[in-house]
């Protein structure tokens, strides 16, 4: 099946790092660009506006997004202490600390990539599904 405006020189990780529709790679997935304006954190949107594509595809999509963050997060965090530990040679208190904060500072970020990884890795499947009122 052909679909409008489709722009093929984008790859995927192009458009999951810029957070785009999978399928046609021009629309946000998000309805507020800034991650960091916690009112619109989770704010996005049903389904693009150019090739219609719905991008919760089943109850319960999102769950798995869940788990790619704690991933993230997991990786972020030990990416992080190694080198403040071993290398700078801080305590193991501070060390921690310093992890902490900046893991929590970077937690809008990780949240949305999640979700847009998440839709990426899936988006052939919410192809193939039934959709209802488009």
């Amino acid at each position: 099946m052909s679909y409008p405006n489709i722009n093929p020189k984008h790859s995927h990780l192009y458009s999951i790092f810029t957070m785009k529709c999978p399928r046609c790679k021009k629309t946000n997935l998000f309805t507020h660009q800034n991650p960091y304006n916690l009112r619109y954190l989770f704010s996005m949107e049903e389904r693009c506006s150019v090739c219609h594509l719905k991008y919760e595809s089943e109850i319960g999509f999102w769950w798995g997004a869940m788990y790619v963050a704690y991933a993230l997060s997991c990786a972020i965090v030990l990416s992080l202490f190694v080198p403040l530990f071993f290398y700078f040679k801080i305590d193991v208190d501070n060390a921690l600390i310093i992890d902490i904060l900046i893991t929590m500072c970077l937690i809008p970020l990780v949240f949305r990539f999640a979700r847009a990884l998440w839709v990426h890795l899936f988006y052939e499947k919410a192809e193939d599904m039934p959709q209802k009122n488009l």
